[in-house]
């Protein structure tokens, strides 16, 4: 069968800095492999047909607009929605990642492989 993914990872980027600030912002734990990690782990558990596809270039842009909305134009709808503390608390977050997408340090892709079948179903 095939398994089909994305995630979030590392980006290519020596150090990790900023991603490191993103996650203690997140205050969750997070364990970030590199998309060519990821392609590598699937080959050692048996998968074929592996394709990788980086979604770089689209992320960056993606955070970029997002961030704009969200500080411009739907600032005063968003503190209506959840205040003023959640908002701020919440932006802090965005900028932090924002900073590590910018670095090269945090990146998102997609992954897939087929798991060839060893034996006749039923």
């Amino acid at each position: 069968g095939w398994f089909v993914g994305s995630d979030g990872l590392k980006g290519v980027q020596p150090g990790a800095t900023a991603r490191e600030a993103y996650q203690q912002a997140l205050g969750l734990p997070a364990y970030w492999e590199s998309l060519e990690t990821y392609g590598h782990l699937l080959e050692e558990v048996g998968f074929t047909e592996i394709q990788l596809r980086d979604r770089s270039a689209w992320f960056r842009e993606a955070v970029q607009q997002d961030n704009a909305r969200i500080f411009g134009p739907l600032k005063s709808t968003l503190i209506d929605l959840v205040g003023a503390d959640h908002y701020t608390a919440w932006t802090q977050t965005r900028q932090a990642m924002a900073q590590a997408v910018a670095a090269g340090e945090l990146t998102t892709g997609h992954f897939r492989g087929r798991k060839p079948v060893d034996r006749e179903l039923p």
